[in-house]
């Protein structure tokens, strides 16, 4: 059970990138506008026009990530991407949640869910949560073998 604890992880995080892409899909006009009233409070004056090119980008990208952690073989993968993904969209909803002017909606699930700042912040802590479980489930997962330097998943068998 242990070493399945990993694939549930990232199955479950994987879920909930394709959810929140295909929920941006949906409106990805107020997605860009969203975006775009980021980008000032984040100093990134310099992306003003490129918000629905930014949001499909990341709709893109959300999706891809979302499919990859699907794969049982990318878990391994996937349990150091998570993190810095989800330590960037949590330090985003921070500067977003502490700022003087605060963007009204995330924008994280798009027009389908709205979220304040407050609860868009302490979403992405659990998910960031989840995807540090995550890392640390595979780690746990995997002994160190010295006699041919390679490692194994605890409760895989040796062919």
């Amino acid at each position: 059970m242990r070493a399945k604890i990993p694939y549930l992880l990232s199955a479950l995080l994987g879920l909930g990138f394709i959810f929140s892409s295909l929920t941006k899909l949906i409106g990805i006009c107020s997605f860009a506008r969203t975006l775009e009233e980021f980008f000032p409070l984040l100093g990134m004056d310099c992306l003003q026009g490129f918000g629905l090119l930014m949001a499909v980008l990341i709709c893109l990208g959300e999706f891809c990530l979302g499919l990859l952690a699907l794969h049982p073989r990318m878990t391994r993968i996937m349990a150091w991407v998570f993190p810095i993904v989800m330590g960037i969209f949590t330090w985003i909803t921070w500067q977003n949640m502490t700022a003087l002017y605060q963007v009204e909606s995330c924008g994280c699930f798009g027009e389908v869910i709205h979220l304040t700042p407050a609860e868009s912040f302490w979403k992405n802590v659990i998910l960031l949560a989840l995807s540090i479980g995550l890392a640390i489930s595979v780690l746990v997962n995997l002994k160190y073998n010295p006699l041919n330097h390679r490692k194994e998943v605890i409760g895989k068998e040796k062919e």
